[in-house]
């Protein structure tokens, strides 16, 4: 556990790892979240970048990686942006990929691997997450 996540500015859950953070733009608020949620696994390539809004909760166990192996040569990454709204909620178990945009108010439902672009006020979930309902 010694030094694990040490360039971190903020506190994070002895659990957590977070690599990348130079290439990351976290909301003030959040950080309550990645301190208190267990083995959360927040990973910014380089060339790639996580946005995560204020009011947003993350659950326990999420998975928010912007990089993917290449299909051909696995050495190679390939990065995709991460944008998730304000007042966003991510279930337990959820893994967010590159390429994810949330709108405002979404909910990811627990154990949900999302992939593309979602609008604002919607519920989310499956494998890979479609939208189950719209928030009025």
């Amino acid at each position: 556990i010694y030094k694990v996540n040490n360039e971190i500015p903020f506190s994070v859950h002895f659990t957590s790892r977070i690599k990348g953070y130079k290439n990351m733009d976290l909301h003030h608020d959040i950080k309550v979240s990645l301190a208190i949620s267990s083995n959360l696994y927040l990973v910014a390539f380089n060339d790639g970048k996580i946005e995560i809004n204020k009011k947003t909760i993350i659950a326990p166990n999420v998975v928010i990686n912007n990089g993917n192996h290449g299909l051909m040569d696995r050495k190679k990454h390939d990065v995709k942006d991460i944008f998730i709204g304000e007042n966003c909620w991510i279930g337990a178990n959820c893994i967010i990929l590159g390429g994810t945009k949330l709108g405002n108010n979404v909910t990811v439902a627990a154990g949900s691997v999302v992939n593309k672009e979602f609008p604002d006020n919607v519920i989310i979930a499956g494998s890979p997450a479609r939208i189950i309902k719209t928030i009025i």
